[in-house]
């Protein structure tokens, strides 16, 4: 029996997997035999690899897999224990017991495996087994699902981002030379709505997107610098500064070597303000934009958006890259505008605490940005001014007089003369005023260069000379300089800052072979090149304006542009170019409008300058007043001598006409001959006492009596003041003009006047007063001796 049996297993065929079902459920039943019972499975399997996966999944197993530490389940097992369960899940819909454990089975496998999105299928075939049986199960199973769901759609939109953001970078690269790229990437709707929204944040977040966008805009940013024609010799590097209300000074190169936060930088004219600025420009190797302050009278924003015609497309986007920092801002000549164009800029500076922005200034009545901070451009030491000088030798022209040694001997000499220790205080401050500033400086080195002798009132005026000597010399006639004054002029009250060249080409030629105008080449719009012309620096367009102001036609412009800021520097040159009565007359004026505007900045300079002038002439005049009285000394001992010698000789001839004797002759002959000796060294001494006594009396008060120069001066105001009120008021009354004169004349004046006149000044004053003014002028200065 027992062999038969054998002999039949051993003929049956393995049974399938579906057929070892049923033994396996029986486990569940009789749960003390699952030993045998698990035995008698694999045995009947043959070994089959399925059917050993299913025995080690269910049957109640010692150990599950998934309980083994050791022993993770990969994917590829999972994938095949799930597509096992699945092949067996219709046989064992009628296998209860096994059918719960296959449940649950599912369920562990699907949590325990890490899916891929090609067993999304798999998957979502247990979900459905499951749904129908046990909701709980089946759930588990369904966040699988839509986990892999969400990879599959994330790695989508990943892609779909991928070929998106490669698209913009494409054009970011294109985008510095293809003017049509730049158009579509500046215009908003296609940011917007080709860049999903969130290009335009990635253009203003990225340091080196928002680099790229303005980039090849470079060149236009900082073309009010005229970086082509800046020559880095040009500019002297060892200036200081200092902040105000501080005492420490520090060189600017370490105060302001790079910008963090806003500055302003101020300083006298021709300290070297926009020279800084073009150097920071130039060497700071960031992007900068370069704004002449009087374009920034709409706006800072707006100014740079009128620089670029793309912005114009999405104003509010070139704003938010100026917030970002992108652009170091500099802006020049904040004196040259009016005072609601400075609070435009102020505010702007104001709103952005953090920004890269500096402001150049001369002096002025005003309130910087609460949040600048505030550095003074200090003048040029004893030392600097002499290495100042010396290294202008490399941008003077090749073929001047003076180079090399003897330049430098010619500034040694230069400096000896004009700073040496028997100088006053007084004079010694007045050439220090014009020696520390860099470009008096420069227009020094030149003249020396030229072998002149610098002259520290009229440097402008000999560079001109020097500059019309050469015009003349090529076209054999005079530089028209009153015409070309008057087109000056004209550009400043309109505010253009390039010259127009028609009518004028020859003579700009001239003027920049001496460093007085600069050209440069501007891109037009039709792909050409123009070329533009400027002034190297506005005190040489203000030396041309104030030839307008001098001629006695135009002497009404004195007074029309007293509170215009474009015009303070024409107003220092009056200073020392206006006749002296002229220029304190003016220098009153400029008084009076200070009072008013509460501005004194011109006027204080004014008077400085005028102050300077007079200690610089005061000086000539003194030494010029010795050389005269010493050349009327020398010619009166010469006619003294001729007189004597006549005088010998006529008493010669007369004695040797007498008949007298001989000895009685020689002796009185000889006695005659020294009396008259006699009478011409006194003669001689009288002349010596009198020359001592002039000289003593011309020098004791620097050549003018102090009494005399303040009857002239209040003679020339008072007149001044009378031809004003004739020119606006000219039927007015004697009472009338005695009341304007006295509110015009300050207190202090009057009080000069009447000094002077204690010492018998009165008939001199009424000399100095021309015929018209006489009777009210003597009245009215007789009104203030008898108020």
């Amino acid at each position: 029996m027992g062999n038969s049996a054998a002999k039949a297993l051993e003929q049956m065929a393995p049974l399938e997997v579906k057929d070892l079902l049923s033994v396996l459920n029986q486990v569940y039943w009789y749960q003390r035999e699952a030993p045998r019972l698990r035995f008698l499975a694999y045995f009947l399997s043959g070994g089959e690899e399925n059917s050993l996966v299913l025995i080690k999944w269910l049957g109640l197993p010692k150990e599950y897999p998934h309980e083994n530490e050791d022993q993770a389940i990969n994917h590829q097992e999972g994938v095949k224990v799930l597509n096992l369960f699945a092949e067996i899940w219709e046989d064992s819909q009628d296998l209860s017991k096994l059918r719960k454990d296959l449940e649950r089975q599912i369920a562990i496998v699907v949590d325990k495996v890490k899916w891929e999105q090609t067993d999304m299928k798999l998957l979502k075939q247990h979900y459905k087994n499951l749904k129908s049986i046990d909701s709980q199960l089946a759930a588990a199973v369904n966040a699988k699902i839509i986990a892999l769901e969400g990879q599959h759609w994330f790695l989508i939109a990943f892609k779909l981002w991928l070929i998106h953001v490669s698209g913009w970078l494409l054009l970011i690269i294109i985008y510095p030379r293809s003017s049509q790229v730049q158009a579509l990437i500046w215009d908003r709707k296609f940011r917007t709505i080709v860049g999903l929204g969130y290009i335009s944040v990635a253009l203003t977040w990225i340091p080196w997107l928002r680099y790229r966008l303005l980039a090849p805009f470079r060149e236009v940013l900082v073309a009010d610098a005229s970086l082509d024609s800046f020559d880095p010799q040009a500019y002297f590097p060892n200036s200081y500064v200092k902040i105000r209300r501080a005492t420490h000074t520090q060189p600017i190169q370490t105060a302001i070597g790079q910008l963090q936060s806003p500055i302003v930088l101020e300083g006298e004219s021709g300290l070297g303000k926009s020279m800084f600025l073009r150097n920071l420009v130039k060497t700071s190797g960031r992007l900068s934009v370069y704004l002449p302050a009087s374009q920034c009278a709409g706006g800072v924003v707006e100014a740079i958006q009128a620089k670029l015609p793309i912005a114009a497309h999405d104003p509010l986007f070139l704003q938010s890259l100026i917030n970002y920092n992108t652009l170091d801002i500099c802006i020049d000549g904040l004196n040259e505008v009016s005072p609601d164009t400075r609070a435009t800029i102020n505010t702007f500076v104001e709103h952005h605490v953090h920004g890269h922005i500096i402001l150049t200034t001369q002096p002025l009545e005003w309130k910087p940005p609460a949040t600048a901070k505030t550095y003074v451009l200090q003048p040029l030491k004893r030392q600097q001014i002499a290495e100042f000088l010396t290294s202008r030798q490399g941008i003077l022209p090749e073929d001047v007089p003076v180079s090399g040694v003897e330049y430098e001997q010619a500034c040694d000499d230069y400096l000896a003369s004009q700073l040496h220790q028997n100088q006053s205080k007084q004079e010694l401050t007045a050439v220090r005023r014009f020696l520390s500033n860099p470009m008096d400086l420069t227009l020094v080195a030149q003249l020396l260069a030229q072998g002149k002798d610098p002259d520290l009132l009229n440097l402008q005026q000999q560079q001109y000379e020097i500059m019309a000597e050469d015009y003349q010399q090529i076209h054999l006639y005079p530089f028209p300089l009153a015409e070309f004054a008057e087109t000056v002029y004209q550009m400043r009250l309109h505010d253009q800052i390039t010259i127009p060249e028609n009518d004028c080409l020859d003579e700009l030629h001239c003027m920049e072979r001496y460093k007085m105008v600069l050209t440069r080449q501007q891109k037009d719009g039709f792909g050409g090149t123009h070329r533009e012309w400027y002034f190297r620096h506005d005190k040489i367009q203000e030396y041309f304006i104030v030839q307008t102001f001098l001629k006695s036609e135009n002497r009404e412009r004195q007074h029309e542009h007293l509170s215009d800021p474009r015009f303070r520097g024409v107003y220092l040159l009056l200073a020392t170019l206006l006749e002296v009565n002229q220029a304190l007359v003016l220098r009153e004026v400029l008084i009076q409008s200070a009072v008013e505007t509460k501005d004194h900045a011109v006027s204080d300079q004014f008077i400085q300058r005028f102050n300077s002038r007079q200690e610089l002439t005061q000086t000539t005049n003194k030494d010029g007043v010795l050389a005269l009285y010493q050349k009327h000394y020398q010619d009166l001992i010469e006619i003294a001598r001729l007189q004597a010698s006549r005088l010998i000789t006529v008493e010669n001839n007369a004695m040797s006409d007498s008949t007298s004797d001989s000895n009685h002759s020689n002796y009185h002959s000889k006695y005659d001959q020294r009396q008259s000796q006699h009478r011409f060294n006194n003669f001689v001494d009288a002349t010596q006492s009198e020359f001592n006594q002039e000289i003593d009396s011309q020098t004791q008060n620097n050549y003018a009596p102090e009494k005399n120069q303040t009857l002239s001066e209040a003679a020339a105001e008072i007149q001044q003041l009378l031809k004003q009120l004739e020119q606006s008021n000219p039927n007015a009354t004697d009472l009338e003009k005695t009341a304007f004169v006295n509110i015009a004349i300050p207190a202090s004046t009057k009080q000069r006047l009447l000094s002077a006149l204690e010492s018998g000044g009165k008939e001199a004053l009424r000399e100095l007063l021309d015929n018209p003014y006489v009777n009210v002028g003597m009245a009215i200065v007789e009104g203030w001796q008898n108020p």
